[in-house]
């Protein structure tokens, strides 16, 4: 029974550590991906993508609400104090939002993939959040591209049609009004947006209706 207790122990252990995060801290990411098509040829006036968008008519409450200084999950497990990295996930096509969920880890580094609707999306890439510092910071790989990410900053990456191929451009201010004038005249495009919310404490998470 000892012998079992100790192995227990060492098989947790060795999937917390080594830590970036203090037990009961994690960084909280916000990833958004948005597409200006629900499906290519569906007729839909397109619309660039932006910001969060509608719920689909009939769809579920949300499964993660944000309020102030709090995060609620609604579905799914909560962040506990192993958590070193919880990503909170949500997808949108022509402004409706169609999926949102909550991916967690003890690790100090997580994996994803974007573009998982078949014909929706022009991405199908792999990403990797790690953990950098104590303090929150991440580093985002995506497709050959990295960027760092402090508390507080975000990272917006859009894949469009270049000479029938599909490449990946970081959106800065210098090209996003191209970008959405591209949306604008009905070609297809699809932006992910990094948002870092920085280190968040155990205690700041909790079910909908529960402080």
């Amino acid at each position: 029974m000892l012998l079992a207790l100790s192995l227990l122990v060492a098989l947790r252990l060795s999937e917390i550590l080594p830590r970036q995060m203090g037990l009961g801290k994690f960084v909280l990411l916000y990833v958004y991906e948005a597409s200006t098509h629900t499906q290519v040829g569906s007729g839909e006036e397109p619309g660039a993508p932006t910001v969060p968008g509608r719920y689909a008519e009939g769809a579920r409450e949300q499964a993660i609400v944000f309020d102030d200084d709090r995060l609620y999950v609604a579905q799914g497990a909560v962040p506990w104090a192993a958590t070193q990295v919880c990503v909170v996930r949500e997808t949108s096509f022509a402004g409706v939002t169609t999926a949102q969920g909550l991916l967690q880890t003890a690790r100090s580094s997580l994996s994803g993939h974007v573009g998982q609707v078949a014909g929706t999306s022009l991405f199908d890439h792999t990403y990797r959040i790690a953990v950098v510092t104590p303090g929150g910071a991440v580093k985002i790989e995506l497709g050959g591209m990295a960027k760092v990410l402090t508390a507080g900053e975000s990272w917006n990456v859009v894949a469009q049609r270049q000479d029938g191929k599909v490449i990946l451009v970081e959106e800065t201010a210098a090209n996003a009004s191209q970008l959405e004038e591209l949306a604008r005249l009905g070609e297809q495009a699809s932006r992910v947006s990094f948002c870092n919310y920085g280190a968040w404490d155990t205690s700041r998470v909790g079910r909908p209706g529960r402080r």
